[in-house]
């Protein structure tokens, strides 16, 4: 590893930017291999000394070298430059990340696409980026739906985390696109032994968005249906704090009854975020339309 990178560099851009002699011994794609190999060191050794911004230079001029070859890899070179990128140049970072799933979705390779798409998806989660992550997390369903492999459950984690953002968020959607796959999601899940019991938890978060829009109409609906389709359901402290919240959003509304079945509901039930914004949400409405009445 003694070799100098940058002129390992500058003998690379030589293969590619031949003199006259250069092109009549040698092939195009013969330089451009050379040239790639040339590249691939100084991209190691540049990434060993911590030379991040160098590094992922390097790695995004190899990537557009295979796209240029008609390779069907240029999406691990830009994933390494995102990778070198993340540590001085964030943006720059998940540009090279979409760089990568642009390439992937190029040369049919979904799965690969979806789990960088999720990958950025996660990360703008974790920075409470939410609009950014729905959209990711929304793409990498689109690509894993896309996948001929056994791919079913990881579409279902990307859709449970749009919806689910959507409501924490309050997404100018979240009343109408997250009750939807709340309920495609049960319905599947009831399908499956093992997750069977996980429908239930998808059918609660349906017809709580319904609660928390204040339509009572839908929300009655929907328990009533759900109860039929997975009986189980009845006999849960969830379906039995579902019933009392519909009749407090019912008229005359009951906030102060709201609010008291939420203090027995989190005896039993940890309230995390999703639960507290809706239920939140559910009380101003309720509270909203009282004063309205009021007035």
């Amino acid at each position: 590893m003694g070799d100098n990178p940058d002129e390992l560099v500058r003998k690379a851009h030589s293969k590619l930017t031949p003199g006259f002699l250069g092109k009549m011994f040698s092939s195009k794609e013969s330089r451009q291999e050379e040239a790639t190999d040339l590249l691939t060191s100084a991209a190691n050794i540049y990434k060993i000394r911590k030379d991040w911004k160098k590094a992922g230079e390097t790695y995004e001029e190899i990537a557009r070298l295979e796209v240029e070859q008609g390779g069907n890899t240029a999406y691990v070179h830009y994933q390494n430059a995102a990778h070198c990128f993340s540590f001085v140049d964030k943006v720059k970072s998940n540009q090279m990340l979409d760089a990568a799933i642009e390439s992937c979705v190029k040369v049919g390779k979904y799965m690969q696409a979806g789990k960088t798409a999720q990958r950025i998806a996660t990360e703008c989660e974790e920075n409470f980026d939410y609009p950014n992550a729905i959209d990711k997390y929304k793409k990498a369903a689109e690509y894993f739906a896309m996948e001929s492999q056994n791919t079913k459950s990881m579409q279902q984690q990307c859709l449970l985390k749009v919806a689910d953002l959507m409501c924490i968020s309050n997404h100018k959607d979240m009343f109408t696109e997250a009750p939807k796959i709340y309920e495609k999601l049960g319905m599947q899940y009831l399908t499956v032994p093992l997750l069977k019991s996980s429908a239930k938890d998808m059918f609660f978060k349906n017809v709580m968005c319904y609660v928390a829009k204040k339509d009572e109409v839908t929300a009655e609906v929907n328990l009533k249906k759900y109860l039929l389709e997975d009986p189980t359901f009845d006999d849960t402290r969830d379906s039995k704090f579902l019933k009392a919240v519909i009749k407090c959003i019912t008229e005359p509304y009951d906030v102060e009854g709201f609010r008291k079945e939420v203090q027995s509901y989190k005896t039993v039930r940890e309230l995390d975020k999703w639960k507290l914004n809706m239920f939140a949400l559910a009380i101003k409405n309720i509270e909203k339309d009282d004063m309205e009445e009021i007035l």
